[in-house]
């Protein structure tokens, strides 16, 4: 199981990640980010914030994924993670998954992933 980060340097982000595309959700904008090494897949705040003494991406949602082929293109989603507090102050909702919505679309669309049954 993977150790998930709670925040990423934007350095970090440079090196471990591909910025996929910006992702809007109740008109909050985020950076969909793919590591198919690993492989996951997250959204993170579009700007960088102080957190633990630097400038940090805030993680709101992630995506544990699994190969499930050899060409890399299938995955099964292992585990998915949300901030409850990612919506704006104020904003009560029953909807949960649209940043994991958003990451889904954006994976098929942009990278031709296929998400199957683990």
């Amino acid at each position: 199981m993977i150790t998930l980060s709670s925040s990423y340097t934007p350095s970090t982000i440079t090196k471990q990640f591909d910025v996929i595309a910006s992702l809007i959700v109740r008109g909050s904008e985020y950076l969909a980010i793919f590591d198919s090494r690993k492989p996951l897949a997250a959204a993170v705040q579009s700007h960088i914030s102080p957190a633990d003494g630097e400038m940090r991406y805030r993680v709101v949602a992630m995506l544990e994924l699994a190969h499930r082929d050899d060409a890399r293109k299938a995955y099964a989603v292992v585990r998915y993670w949300e901030e409850a507090s990612y919506l704006p102050a104020g904003v009560i909702t029953g909807d949960t998954g649209e940043l994991a919505t958003g990451l889904y679309q954006i994976l098929a669309r942009r990278r031709g992933l296929t998400f199957v049954s683990y």
